[in-house]
């Protein structure tokens, strides 16, 4: 958090340094942009990288989920875990699709298309509306998803005999059901700002469909409620519980394994017995879905990170935004920021290929 905190604040120092060091800045306040002559000419010189990297990545996260969806459908979902990771695949599954209709919006060919096309509009208006609301609402699904299999993992070391009457498989399906609910829903409330009106040039004797962005008071309360939830309550508590269980996991896999270093001394498996053979394989079986949890809630970690700062920066710096005086930078940024949600819905599959026998078993037996 202290890190995250940091990032956030030492973006204004950027910014400060753009404004008042590299020529052709402009004041604060103003509605042109910063630097035209370099940070535009690094995100049109990005942006084709940008659209490519995510459509070609986006195959293998494609792929990816696809195949993790099918594997836990055949292992069948009567272990709330199992239930999870399916659910998880799903949101990652759309928030890789919508990652690559964003890489796709922004190319030139798509855009000059649409424009002959006797359609009018800004092509980050429509790249928002078509790519960047639905990727927000399934990757902060996606968030917390994430979230709640931590939870659910902590309290299956913590209440080891209590957490089947805790969570039981009603229990959890009607969680999974309600996350989708809040994760999804509220990215309906930033369309009502986006409007659309028939406009006739004379001149053409034509008539384009104009798309614009309504800054009425009752609209922006609502997009700004929307982007309070996408913005801050989402991420932060989502980011902030993952952390949480995952320290409480680490410890309690480091306190399991300096036990068990301590009482393997002088005993094998063979006399140990079969009920004690039993409990240890159970034992093990949990500790790897345990190991599968903190691998994938740190990869969530790792690149939630950036984007959690990119929206704490929207926060501090009223002026960083799509059509502030820093677009271009917050361009760049959430461009990264969306390779790096792509990357954290591409890498479960590979997490559970690795950590789950059967989980591997069931795999090859699908391309066998």
């Amino acid at each position: 958090m202290f890190q995250m905190f940091m990032w956030t604040i030492a973006y204004r120092p950027v910014l400060n340094f753009y404004v008042e060091k590299m020529p052709g800045g402009m004041a604060p306040g103003t509605n042109e942009s910063i630097v035209p002559h370099h940070l535009e000419h690094v995100y049109l010189r990005l942006q084709p990288i940008f659209s490519w990297t995510v459509l070609t990545t986006g195959l293998v996260g494609l792929a990816g989920n696809l195949l993790t969806l099918l594997v836990y459908i055949k292992l069948g979902l009567t272990h709330t875990i199992h239930m999870s990771y399916a659910a998880l695949a799903l949101s990652d599954l759309c928030c890789v699709l919508t990652s690559m209709m964003c890489g796709l919006s922004v190319m030139k060919a798509v855009t000059n298309h649409l424009n002959i096309r006797a359609v009018t509009f800004s092509s980050s208006t429509f790249t928002a509306m078509i790519a960047d609301y639905p990727h927000m609402a399934f990757s902060r699904t996606t968030a917390l998803l994430t979230a709640w299999i931590s939870v659910e993992r902590c309290l299956c070391v913590l209440f080891p005999t209590r957490v089947k009457l805790l969570i039981s498989r009603t229990i959890n399906r009607a969680v999974i059901a309600s996350i989708f609910i809040i994760g999804c829903c509220p990215i309906v409330l930033a369309y009502f700002q986006h409007k659309f009106a028939r406009q006739f040039d004379p001149d053409n004797n034509s008539t384009s469909l104009v798309f614009y962005v309504s800054s009425s008071r009752e609209v922006m309360f609502l997009y700004g409620l929307a982007f309070l939830l996408y913005g801050f309550v989402y991420p932060l508590s989502s980011w902030v519980t993952v952390f949480v269980c995952t320290t409480l996991l680490v410890n309690r896999l480091r306190q399991k394994a300096a036990w068990r270093k301590l009482n393997a001394r002088g005993r094998t498996p063979r006399n140990l017995g079969p009920e004690a053979g039993r409990k240890q394989q159970l034992s093990s079986r949990e500790d790897r879905i345990t190991k599968t949890v903190v691998i994938v809630a740190s990869i969530f970690i790792v690149c939630s990170l950036p984007i959690s700062a990119n929206l704490f920066a929207v926060l501090f710096e009223e002026e960083y935004h799509l059509m502030g005086p820093y677009r271009y930078l917050y361009m760049i940024n959430s461009m990264v920021c969306f390779m790096l949600s792509q990357l954290n819905s591409s890498l479960n599959v590979f997490v559970f290929a690795l950590m789950g026998s059967k989980f591997r078993s069931v795999l090859c037996g699908m391309f066998s």
